[in-house]
């Protein structure tokens, strides 16, 4: 689902000496004066990137696509300026690529439950640089008898006011080994830029699933079940390899605990 359309602007910002100006689309739309130069936050400079400041305290650019970036090493005039945008704009207008989003839906939080558009449980957080993503079990809607768990899903927010949903990053149905609808709780934790997401589906124990991006789309990174009730000694009730949680510690070493009815490690 496509919830935001998308639009091109041509941003240009221009410093001359103390004097700052904005263009939008080759035309001048404000300007005030300036004091700051680059140098003056050179030690943080390896922490900037387009979208981001340094200063944690500024708003980011997200959701947003960033293409024919320039520096310029000379304040342009606004003559050279509408030139520029003029010879570039056809690019802003005309693609042959279609823009989308795996965003399927924004809203504005107005306090708890902060998701209320569908039946979530089990959440687990995860704050990746400057975001936290939720990961959230789905129970399906309607005229259910019992649990009916066939989704996992993945909220986001940078401010715990504005938040998203990614399309569903993961399935019940993609552990082809698992309980079919027992998309059960989990976590999702990173290590060395991939991003593995333990989960656990009824009797049939607890997977794993890995994707490059918080966000996903995850895939079975075994295949199989990574601990089954084998795994869970000392108790013999069939749901006892459930509920995964992962926790790294500063020496590097990971450490997974699950279980209910008792705990195991």
């Amino acid at each position: 689902m496509q919830l935001l359309k998308p639009f091109k602007q041509a941003f240009t910002v221009v410093q001359n000496g103390s004097v700052n100006m904005l263009y939008i689309d080759g035309v001048l739309k404000g300007s005030g004066s300036i004091t700051i130069k680059p140098s003056s936050f050179a030690s943080a400079i390896t922490g900037c990137f387009l979208g981001r400041s340094p200063y944690s305290g500024d708003a980011m650019t997200t959701n947003t696509f960033i293409d024919n970036f320039k520096i310029f090493n000379t304040a342009l005039t606004t003559t050279k300026i509408s030139a520029l945008y003029n010879s570039v704009k056809i690019q802003a207008t005309i693609t042959t690529a279609a823009i989308s989003t795996n965003i399927s839906r924004v809203w504005e939080s107005t306090g708890n439950p902060v998701v209320k558009h569908k039946y979530t449980c089990d959440p687990a957080a995860m704050v990746y640089r400057d975001t936290m993503f939720i990961f959230t079990s789905q129970d399906a809607a309607g005229g259910q008898t019992g649990y009916n768990i066939n989704n996992w899903c993945c909220f986001a927010t940078t401010d715990m006011k504005h938040f998203w949903e990614y399309n569903t990053p993961l399935k019940a149905s993609d552990f082809t080994w698992g309980t079919q609808n027992a998309a059960w709780a989990g976590q999702v934790v990173e290590r060395n830029g991939k991003f593995y997401w333990y989960t656990s589906s009824n009797t049939t124990g607890i997977g794993v699933a890995v994707a490059d991006r918080p966000e996903g789309p995850y895939k079975d990174a075994l295949r199989r079940a990574f601990l089954t009730n084998s795994n869970s000694v000392g108790m013999t009730h069939s749901w006892r390899t459930i509920d995964p949680s992962v926790f790294i510690d500063t020496d590097g070493q990971a450490w997974l605990f699950w279980g209910n009815g008792g705990c195991w490690c």
